[in-house]
């Protein structure tokens, strides 16, 4: 006696309308690739900002503080510049704060790109500001480069499946149809309380998914994520015809044979 085909439950395809798909896939891709040209931008312009004289900007000390909260010396200045905050608050080195009376004029370096001040200039003494650099912040540059390209893959293949069955339907052709057994059924709340590793999408947003897993006449099982109406119209070893989206495994309707 032939044994049974072995079903393999886990299936990147995200068994929902392709239209969703493809609005869901797309907003999440374009929000990964923001963040990786957010991280791309950051770091080579840092990088150049690093090797080039910074922006000086003409300024008056016009209070001195301790804060309660960080209890960190601050300056704040007034600047002469059309182009930056006329009122600026800084965390200063201690030096800085003795050396720096109320009145004193003198220059903020700012990074030409980045826009941000990283150093203060008087009378030929330089104080660079406490965690600021010249080329920003490379660590944080960088982690948004990565997050991007981890979350950037799979949302452009659900999109690139979504619109391949899009495209196919406006050609007559995205609508598969097919006949098959029902091999399988399997819930998040299965009666076993085995916990099944799902890494479609519709398992990982709904709160309780519903898989089958169908036998074709030919070829091997095919795994769906479905509705719990569907889900509970159709039992173990029954005959169904099914229509569905090749690419994101839609199941558009199910009839009994």
């Amino acid at each position: 006696m032939p044994e049974p085909p072995v079903v393999s439950w886990g299936s990147w395809r995200p068994g929902i309308r392709p239209s969703h798909a493809l609005a869901l896939g797309s907003v999440i891709t374009l929000l990964a690739l923001a963040l990786l040209s957010l991280g791309l931008f950051t770091l080579f312009a840092g990088i150049l900002d690093s090797f080039s004289p910074p922006l000086q900007v003409a300024g008056i000390v016009t209070g001195h503080a301790i804060s309660a909260d960080d209890h960190l010396p601050h300056l704040t200045m007034r600047l002469r510049s059309a182009d930056k905050p006329t009122t600026l608050a800084l965390v200063v080195p201690f030096d800085a704060f003795q050396h720096l009376p109320i009145g004193t004029t003198l220059l903020v370096d700012y990074a030409p790109r980045l826009s941000f001040p990283y150093a203060l200039d008087y009378q030929g003494q330089r104080y660079a500001l406490p965690g600021r650099h010249a080329d920003g912040n490379p660590i944080g540059s960088l982690s948004l480069c990565l997050l991007g390209l981890l979350v950037l893959p799979y949302p452009a293949l659900i999109a690139r499946w979504a619109w391949s069955d899009l495209l196919a339907l406006t050609h007559g052709m995205g609508r598969h149809t097919l006949t098959a057994r029902v091999l399988a059924r399997r819930s998040s709340g299965n009666p076993l309380g085995q916990h099944i590793q799902q890494p479609g999408l519709s398992a990982r947003l709904a709160r309780s998914w519903y898989a089958l897993a169908l036998q074709p006449q030919d070829g091997t099982p095919l795994v769906f994520y479905v509705s719990q109406d569907i889900y509970e119209e159709v039992h173990l070893g029954e005959q169904v015809r099914i229509t569905y989206a090749s690419s994101t495994r839609y199941l558009y309707k199910v009839e009994h044979v």
